[in-house]
């Protein structure tokens, strides 16, 4: 391997797989394809990666190779290798066939709070997982969480998306300050992320993993997302909400109100960690068989796409710079 590579060279690729033309998805920086083994012809994924979309900084993309590879867990994507050359990195990972978590749910009429627990406990042990491997995903959003298997829907979900994720020593509370990347999901950032400190710790995973549990077992109810950035911003730093609305909330169980609760808690030193909640009852607990209606989830995904519709990352940085320069006084009164 040369020396200014770091993945293998491309012509190993080649050797061992042969890229389709079927498309598999599309991001602003890379596009994901199908390819096939030539010797064992197992289908694998391949993501296509342009250099020259990272500029002069492709230790972004070196880290997030670096990550993946040393993921080995049911629940977290899998990168089997990568290799490049002047101009692309390709990675190669398990072909994930059954697609969104969220596609799935939306496909029934209704599905049971016990498919729910199942699926945020699976959830939380990948986490866990990429959390004793010193990682935080950092980025965690329903889109992050997709479906290895059909048939055991709950126990087969595996986390991707690592783009935003980094390293961080398991008693380290800080993390580097948040760049321009952060400012699309707002509804799924914790307080702290969204203070102008803008230090933060592991447990703005948990945080956005109760924001996703929220969603789920409700039906489609979103905690603090609002009509523009500014307001979801602000409903974010105050940390408040409520069970609303009623009927999304009436037939959920106190144990699942309990734990998204004990995710959401502002103060992320008082917020529960993931061996808290690894024993909370409603993970440990009887699954339930409470019905929950998918129909909420098409509107709220809907809203989401109509609030994303309206903004710009260019807003959206201007935006977010606009509200870290509040006064000492008004983070004060929001408890910030």
């Amino acid at each position: 391997m040369g020396s200014r590579f770091h993945g293998d060279l491309m012509s190993r690729f080649f050797e061992g797989y042969k890229l389709t033309d079927q498309l598999l998805g599309q991001g602003s920086r890379s596009a994901i394809k199908l390819a096939k083994g030539i010797k064992q012809e197992d289908e694998v994924a391949v993501r296509e990666i342009q250099k020259d979309t990272y500029k002069n900084n492709l230790d972004v993309l070196y880290k997030e190779m670096d990550i993946l590879k040393q993921m080995q867990h049911r629940n977290v994507v899998k990168l089997r290798n990568w290799y490049e050359d002047n101009k692309v990195v390709l990675a190669v990972m398990d072909y994930v066939k059954h697609g969104s978590l969220l596609d799935y749910l939306l496909e029934r009429d209704f599905y049971s709070e016990g498919l729910a627990q199942n699926i945020v406990s699976s959830l939380l042990n990948a986490l866990h997982y990429c959390y004793k491997k010193g990682i935080t995903h950092r980025d965690l959003t329903p889109e992050c969480i997709l479906l290895n298997d059909r048939y055991d829907v709950g126990r087969n979900i595996v986390v991707c998306n690592f783009g935003a994720a980094t390293k961080v020593p398991i008693k380290d509370i800080g993390l580097e300050e948040l760049s321009t990347h952060f400012y699309d999901h707002p509804e799924y950032r914790c307080p702290e992320m969204l203070n102008k400190k803008k230090t933060y710790g592991h447990k703005c995973d948990i945080w956005s993993m109760g924001i996703i549990a929220a969603i789920i077992v409700s039906g489609g109810v979103s905690l603090f997302l609002d009509e523009d950035q500014v307001k979801t911003i602000k409903n974010v730093r105050r940390g408040q909400f409520s069970w609303e609305p009623e009927e999304n909330w009436k037939f959920v169980s106190g144990k699942a109100k309990n734990f998204i609760s004990c995710c959401l808690i502002k103060d992320p030193v008082k917020r529960y960690d993931y061996h808290e909640l690894l024993e909370h009852e409603w993970i440990k607990g009887n699954r339930m068989d409470t019905k929950i209606s998918s129909k909420g989830l098409g509107s709220y995904t809907v809203a989401k796409q109509k609030f994303h519709n309206i903004i710009n990352l260019g807003a959206a940085v201007n935006v977010f710079a606009g509200l870290m320069e509040e006064s000492d006084s008004d983070s004060e009164d929001e408890g910030i």
